[in-house]
C-alpha cells in the first residue's frame, strides 16, 4: 500500500467516523476539508438574526392580569397572618418563660 493509499484510507475512515457522529472527527474533517477553523468569528461579521417572538397569553395569564390587585391583597393578608402567628408564638414563649422565672 502506497503512502497516498494510506492517507486516503485514513481520510476515508475519519470521514466515516465523522458521519457516524464523532464530534472530534466532524471538527477535524470540517477544518481539513471545508476550510473551517475553530476560532471565533470576527466581530465585523453580522450576528445571525433570531426569531421575532411575542408572548401568547394563556387564559391563566389573562385571568391573573384581570385579578392582579385582588391577588396582591390576598398575598399581603396571607403574609400578615403568618407574621401575626409568629408574633403570637413568640409572645406565648416569652410569657411562659416569664411565668416560670417568677
Amino acid at each position: 500500500m502506497s503512502k497516498n493509499d494510506k492517507k486516503k484510507a485514513i481520510l476515508d475512515r475519519q470521514f466515516q467516523m465523522a458521519m457516524e457522529g464523532s464530534i472530534e472527527m466532524l471538527k477535524w474533517v470540517g477544518i481539513q476539508l471545508c476550510g473551517q477553523d475553530n476560532k471565533p468569528t470576527k466581530a465585523s461579521e453580522p450576528l445571525p438574526m433570531g426569531f421575532n417572538v411575542s408572548l401568547i397569553k394563556s387564559r391563566e395569564q389573562e385571568e391573573y392580569e384581570e385579578n392582579r390587585e385582588d391577588f396582591y391583597a390576598w398575598k399581603m393578608e396571607r403574609e400578615m397572618r403568618k407574621t401575626m402567628a409568629e408574633a403570637n408564638v413568640g409572645r406565648r414563649k416569652y410569657e411562659e418563660g416569664k411565668a416560670t422565672s417568677d
